[in-house]
């Protein structure tokens, strides 16, 4: 019998908050195709719900009733999410909670009975992905890691109890994501030395950049806490308490995209800004970093016809993020990281050095040099990239002579 039989309340909400960031289980309608695949006798049992979270929550206990139905919901999310760094987080989830219940000795916290609790579990270690998943991102983005170690020395000088903010921008391949992913693995733990892993928040579907500071709150109180429609005082005192109970660092990554953004004018990230400054003071030693992430999508790069005199849709958010870099709080620190650019040939051929790729494989040079002779020499996105540099980690390149 499956150990995912029986799940208590913790582990339950772990996984539901997993499940909800791939994007197969985000809304009802792809829901429904992938529920489509469990036995008639399981989907028959499933109460459904118009929120999503609710909705995810009775599918997960419902599948908890079957034996083996809950291991059969997750082969479907796989299958349908390919290689997603989202259904890698999934399996990193599962990997915990099946080696939480594997330990008889260890016990579960208690749930919490009064709605404005939180019954915190000691979170396991974060399992890292695999190093052969991320080597091709460690190519470039030393300009990015510069900045945030300027800034996160200037951070605990002058605002050490205070939230850190950095944003992260770039053209939609430059693969954010991943950026994201060397930062929890590889630069923060580093920068804030580090003898566990960061506890990272993804904040999925966030509310519209124009949302107001209190509907940021109630977001991140359903999102996060699994507290909806609680007070936003009330809201910032449980952020508090777990913080206090949590042994780890809090990263909390959000993202837009360039129409999230639309209309952009000055105003647009305030109700944002405002937020992070009504944090409460956090607790001795405890760290919040927000990254967040815009994406300037390629669909939104030109200006409309009519209105040639005007830019472009990312014109305008990218000039906008540019005056980000003047706006000040002693709130919380603001980091402005240089654009997420198109990987330049030196950049590339520097790659084969680093380190953690040396260890893996051995790639002369000169393989790299001939690929960008391909393209004239032109830089590469870094998706594009990624891919063939992974081939030549596999020891299958698909180069041309």
């Amino acid at each position: 019998m499956s150990q995912l039989i029986s799940l208590e309340f913790q582990e339950r909400g772990r996984l539901v908050t997993a499940l909800l960031n791939c994007s197969c289980m985000r809304n009802a309608l792809s829901r429904d195709q992938a529920l489509a695949d469990l036995p008639a006798g399981v989907s028959s049992r499933i109460n459904r719900f118009p929120s999503d979270q609710a909705d995810v929550d009775s599918i997960v206990r419902a599948c908890m009733s079957f034996s083996g139905a809950l291991d059969r919901l997750l082969e479907i999310v796989y299958y349908h999410e390919g290689g997603s760094l989202s259904a890698q987080r999934l399996e990193q989830v599962v990997s915990e909670i099946r080696s939480k219940l594997a330990a008889p000795d260890q016990e579960l916290a208690p749930v919490a009975h009064h709605p404005t609790e939180i019954a915190e579990v000691t979170p396991a270690p974060r399992a890292q992905p695999s190093q052969h998943l991320l080597l091709p991102y460690l190519c470039n983005r030393s300009a990015q890691e510069e900045e945030l170690k300027k800034r996160w020395r200037e951070h605990r000088e002058n605002r050490a109890r205070r939230p850190f903010l950095g944003v992260i921008h770039g053209d939609e391949y430059e693969c954010h994501d991943m950026f994201i992913e060397r930062l929890l693995t590889e630069s923060l733990p580093g920068l804030l030395n580090l003898n566990v892993s960061m506890e990272p928040f993804y904040w999925y579907e966030p509310p519209n950049p124009k949302a107001t500071a209190s509907q940021f709150w109630q977001s991140l109180g359903e999102k996060c806490l699994g507290l909806p429609f609680e007070p936003v005082e009330a809201l910032r005192k449980l952020v508090l308490k777990k913080l206090e109970d949590s042994g780890r660092p809090l990263f909390v990554n959000i993202g837009w995209l360039t129409e999230n953004c639309e209309p952009c004018d000055a105003e647009l990230f305030d109700s944002f800004l405002q937020f992070l400054e009504e944090w409460p003071e956090l607790p001795a030693n405890k760290v919040v970093i927000c990254g967040l992430s815009l994406t300037y999508q390629r669909s939104k790069s030109s200006a409309s016809l009519f209105s040639f005199w005007q830019k472009s849709p990312n014109d305008k958010l990218r000039g906008l993020v540019g005056r980000l870099k003047s706006k000040s709080s002693d709130k919380f620190t603001l980091a402005v990281l240089p654009e997420l650019h198109a990987v330049t040939r030196k950049e590339a051929e520097d790659w084969p050095s680093h380190p953690k790729v040396r260890s893996q494989r051995q790639i002369h040079k000169d393989v790299i040099t001939k690929l960008y002779r391909q393209s004239e020499d032109r830089p590469i996105a870094m998706e594009e990239l990624a891919q063939k540099l992974q081939e030549l980690l596999s020891g299958n390149p698909q180069t041309r002579n």
